[in-house]
């Protein structure tokens, strides 16, 4: 479910978050190259709880056959913000692309799943 692929990105990120100097020492082992990727992981880790919310809505939306909105909420996901943000704006973001480019497709995706899932909205 939505709950629990949130909360779990929010445990993988309370990992990475408070013990990824000792997991990041077991693999690299130059203490300035373990600082700068703990700081990026953390930064690149922040996007997982958005990254959950598009992934889950985006399959519960082909799940009830709109797979024309499912698709372009992928799409959306995974190459348009995904390769501008990448591509041409770490030098402005630094590590925040991948968390951009979440947040820029969590919007449309989050307006779907109210519209399409709204207990209220009358069948």
């Amino acid at each position: 479910t939505l709950q629990f692929n949130v909360i779990l990105s929010l445990v993988f990120y309370s990992l990475i978050y408070f013990a990824g100097k000792p997991i990041l020492g077991v693999f690299i082992q130059n203490p300035a190259l373990v600082q700068e990727t703990n700081a990026i992981s953390k930064l690149n880790f922040l996007s997982l709880p958005f990254a959950a919310i598009n992934i889950v809505i985006s399959t519960c939306l082909q799940s009830i056959n709109i797979q024309t909105k499912s698709t372009l909420l992928s799409l959306m996901r995974c190459t348009v913000p995904l390769l501008a943000l990448v591509t041409f704006l770490p030098s402005v973001w630094g590590g925040l692309a991948m968390l951009g480019a979440e947040l820029i497709t969590a919007v449309p995706s989050l307006k779907l799943y109210v519209s399409e899932f709204n207990p209220l909205r009358p069948q």
